[in-house]
């Protein structure tokens, strides 16, 4: 939510190749430095009888990584000054983060995540605040890029000084006891899966500079923030509690399942079907006038287009997750992963054609496979998984919707949108009648 709130902020006063820098790419340094660094060592620690041995690890490891990204991210630099001041600046910070593993690897190991939390999340306030102050302070919009590449580095800095010194106030000086090899052999284990799991936590953003324009990445990166808090505020929640009901050791009901996919469905049935048509005025309205150009609109467009597949694949996946077995579970990851290797060449291909609307195209497609393979997973326990979709009338009165929208008037969006949802009160009646007397019955008991 912070993030989200001060890249908001930071979007109104640049422009989208700028803010493409700060949300992707530098976004990209930092998070590819610190995930290879700690995320195997943070895994290993628990395991072992003396996590201390495995504190400066992180650290090491970060020295080595981080000169290896930087020249990596300078070759397909953007032809903007300052830019390599910031990606060695972000680097430099993201060293200085790994320092306070030395005091967080030994405490998460023992299950103690509260000092780290009250070190971390203030730290990160401080940067967003940091980034928008500087950005506000010392950038002129139209003016030379460098004043804000630089804020964007000393913001980084201001937060890898904060994780330092946080620590070291609140627990001193860290205990330091440098490895033997049988920790070296204990992470080896988790250093192919840590590569793996960031390829696909950060494939995505490769692809995209690879294959995109820096305007279309910043356009990209813009509509990826407002997804982001929309899974986490809206979708997440439900999944979780998908996933807890699912999980349980009480029988599953299925009616109840099947309700809370489709009601996600019409969410996102009704953003695909309405969104579109009100995102320009929104971007024109509440944004600069940089960010009410064509692909910025088209990209937001496409982004509620495939929100609909995108809510039935979280709600289906929770289900898969919490019902297969370990052992099948592997399995069902492994098809995960191919899936995602096709989507990284759907980018790279969608993007070329289409631009930053490919990409999320792709991601449309992406969402259709994996929910295909949730499907299988909940056909195999129960038939009826037909009872998972909305009545075909509905889907087939949204659908026009969507497809005749470019040729409707926001006015007329107003005057359908209180029939639609009367239209699905009037299909689920059965279903919400059901749900309440349930509800009823659970607090008389």
């Amino acid at each position: 939510m912070i993030s989200f709130i001060s890249n908001q902020l930071l979007v109104r006063s640049l422009d989208p190749s700028l803010f493409g820098i700060w949300s992707v790419r530098l976004a990209l340094v930092q998070e590819t430095i610190v995930f290879w660094a700690r995320d195997g060592i943070r895994k290993a620690a628990p395991r072992s009888q003396n996590p201390h041995k495995f504190a400066i690890l992180p650290f090491l490891i970060g020295l080595i990584v981080s000169p290896i990204i930087v020249y990596i991210s300078l070759k397909s630099a953007p032809e903007v000054e300052g830019y390599t001041l910031a990606v060695i600046m972000t680097a430099m910070s993201s060293v200085m983060e790994l320092i306070g593993e030395m005091w967080a690897v030994p405490q998460l190991a023992v299950m103690d995540g509260s000092t780290t939390a009250k070190v971390s999340g203030p730290a990160f306030l401080v940067r967003s605040i940091s980034s928008i102050v500087l950005s506000k302070l010392f950038y002129k919009q139209e003016g030379e890029p460098l004043p804000l590449m630089l804020c964007f580095g000393a913001s980084n800095i201001i937060f890898g000084l904060l994780v330092i010194f946080g620590f070291y106030f609140r627990c001193g000086k860290p205990k330091i006891e440098f490895p033997t090899r049988n920790e070296y052999n204990a992470i080896k284990p988790f250093a192919f899966q840590t590569i793996l799991q960031w390829l696909f936590s950060q494939g995505e953003r490769i692809v995209l500079i690879a294959s995109n324009t820096p305007e279309q990445i910043g356009v990209y990166g813009f509509v990826s923030d407002i997804s982001s808090l929309i899974a986490r505020l809206v979708f997440a929640p439900i999944e979780a509690a998908v996933f807890s009901m699912c999980a349980s050791s009480a029988p599953l009901q299925f009616d109840m399942y099947s309700l809370i996919v489709r009601i996600v469905v019409y969410i996102g049935l009704c953003a695909a079907a309405f969104g579109p048509l009100l995102a320009p005025v929104v971007l024109q309205t509440v944004y600069s006038k940089s960010w009410s150009g064509d692909d910025s609109k088209s990209a937001m467009s496409w982004f509620l287009r495939i929100m609909p597949f995108m809510a039935f694949n979280g709600v289906t996946e929770a289900f898969s997750n919490a019902r297969l077995s370990e052992k099948s579970l592997m399995y069902y990851n492994i098809l995960l992963a191919i899936v995602s290797s096709i989507y990284f060449g759907l980018i790279f291909y969608f993007s070329k054609i289409f631009g930053t609307q490919g990409a999320i195209m792709a991601n449309g497609v992406n969402m259709i496979l994996r929910s295909i393979m949730a499907i299988t997973v909940i056909s195999r326990e129960f038939k009826n998984f037909f009872s998972l979709f909305p009545n075909i009338i509905q889907l087939i009165a949204f659908g026009s919707l969507i497809y005749f929208q470019n040729s409707i008037r926001i006015l007329y969006v107003l005057i359908f949108a209180p029939f639609y949802g009367l239209m699905i009160l009037f299909f689920e009646r059965h279903s919400i009648k059901k749900l309440w007397n349930s509800l009823k019955s659970k607090k008389r008991d």
